[in-house]
């Protein structure tokens, strides 16, 4: 008699803990990708997403005899690298230097911007596609590429805010659904 409500005992407590430790494993395949606001400076305009860092070291401006102020922020994680790019333009200035209007056409901005970003990074893939950042007319690409021989997406954002054009790159490991969306956090915060 005391054989039998031991097997029962053992087999209940076996089977306890196989659904507990079922449990635990399936709660760890998600992550908590914690994101806070970062404000990033550009020329005229100041730019702020959720990000899961801060950038440690925002290069100073660069102005160009052309009438461009150029203001650039990038850093990295284990997770995400992130770049924010700002590229103002003074009409007048460049008026001077170009003999020509300053025109704010996205389409060729964001296609310029993204063959030079493809070709320095090798990447692939990128379709443009038209849809609203921050309330401003955008284009968005995702490309794929690869790092140390692991699979990277790479969202590409282009924007502009007045006479200033914003690009800004999220990178992260392809394939994993909480980077994902996380990285649809990131893209969605963004406001001026």
């Amino acid at each position: 008699m005391s054989v039998i409500n031991f097997r029962k005992l053992m087999t209940f407590v076996v089977t306890l803990s196989v659904m507990a430790l079922g449990i635990l494993v399936a709660g760890c395949g998600s992550k908590n990708i914690e994101l806070h606001d970062v404000s990033v400076n550009g020329h005229a305009s100041t730019l702020t997403m959720s990000m899961p860092f801060d950038f440690r070291n925002p290069m100073a401006p660069k102005t160009f005899p052309n009438g461009t102020t150029i203001c650039t922020s990038a850093d990295h994680n284990s997770d995400f690298e992130i770049t924010v790019m700002s590229v103002h333009y003074d009409r007048a200035k460049y008026k001077d230097f170009t003999a020509s209007e300053f025109k704010p056409d996205l389409n060729k901005f964001s296609e310029d911007l993204l063959k030079t970003y493809k070709s320095k990074r090798k990447s692939t893939g990128g379709q443009l596609e038209n849809t609203t950042v921050a309330g401003e007319p955008a284009k968005v690409a995702v490309l794929d590429g690869t790092s140390n021989d692991i699979k990277i997406k790479t969202r590409f954002i282009s924007l502009f805010k007045g006479d200033e054009h914003w690009c800004i790159t999220i990178s992260y490991k392809a394939d994993d659904e909480d980077y994902e969306k996380a990285a649809d956090r990131m893209v969605e915060s963004i406001h001026f």
